[in-house]
């Protein structure tokens, strides 16, 4: 359990995939997911006794969908073994929305070894 809360490599592609399948199970659409960059975190004492640099990861997700959708996306990230900190979540204005949708960027990190 500990090694898919904190991987040894980033995995973007199951990452992505991950984040794609929990919005279309709320009813969103992730129109972009982007890596802002890494940054080191801290540091943990591994099972060999050596220590290894925790690397927080951040991404910007670009969205559509209603609120009750995005209340159960969070949720969903919160119930993952993987960790997921949630910085900030932006309305983004738009021209019209439609069925009560709204434009919204989440930012986030996600931690690995």
């Amino acid at each position: 359990r500990m090694a898919v809360a904190l991987p040894t490599d980033l995995s973007l592609g199951s990452l992505i995939y991950f984040f794609q399948e929990k919005a279309r199970e709320n009813e969103l659409t992730v129109r972009s997911l982007t890596k802002a960059g890494s940054q080191g975190a801290g540091r943990v004492a591994a099972v060999n006794a050596s220590s290894r640099e925790i690397k927080a990861t951040s991404f910007s997700a670009s969205m559509v969908g209603n609120y009750e959708g995005l209340k159960n996306f969070l949720a969903a990230l919160e119930k993952s073994s993987r960790i997921f900190e949630v910085g900030t979540i932006s309305l983004v204005p738009s021209g019209t929305t439609q069925n009560g949708s709204y434009n919204f960027v989440l930012d986030f990190k996600t931690y690995s070894y």
